[in-house]
Order: C-alpha cells, then structure tokens, then sequence
C-alpha cells in the first residue's frame, strides 16, 4: 500500500499590520493579514527538510534542491493568490 503524506504548518498572524509570506525558490509573494490563520501545503518530491525564516513582517518558506515540489498557501480553506 502507497501512502502519500502531505507535509503542512498551520499558522496564525498576530502581528499588528499584514505579514508577507514568500514561497521559495518561486518568489510567490502573499500577504497574509493580521488575525487570520493560514496554512501552508507541501506537495510532490520533498527530498529536504522545509526551512521556515521570519523576519519582522517576513515569512520565507525554502523547498530548495526538491525537483517536483510545491508549496501552497491557503486562508478559510481557499488556495491564496500572490500579491500584485
């Protein structure tokens, strides 16, 4: 049997003003406003631990050198958009 597991944090931002969270190596930019939870979904080939960075109103999420991985943010079970 094949179990297929999906790695994923659940957060909350708590901080004043809006926290801008980046999806790395893709550069997708969300912002995530203040008192709302979210939730971010790894998908596909994780050959390496996920590496999580805040900085002030920053959240870096790395899925470096994992051919086929995908990160995903979602807020009230909706996939987000990047940030124009």
């Amino acid at each position: 049997m094949n179990v297929r597991v999906y790695p994923w944090a659940s957060c909350a931002v708590r901080n004043r003003g809006p926290l801008t969270a980046v999806l790395e190596p893709w550069a997708g930019e969300y912002t995530l406003q203040p008192g709302k939870a979210f939730e971010i979904v790894a998908t596909g080939d994780l050959k390496y631990p996920l590496e999580i960075e805040v900085v002030e109103d920053r959240l870096v999420v790395y899925a470096f050198d994992s051919a086929g991985a995908m990160l995903t943010i979602f807020a009230d079970g909706k996939e987000l958009t990047t940030s124009e």
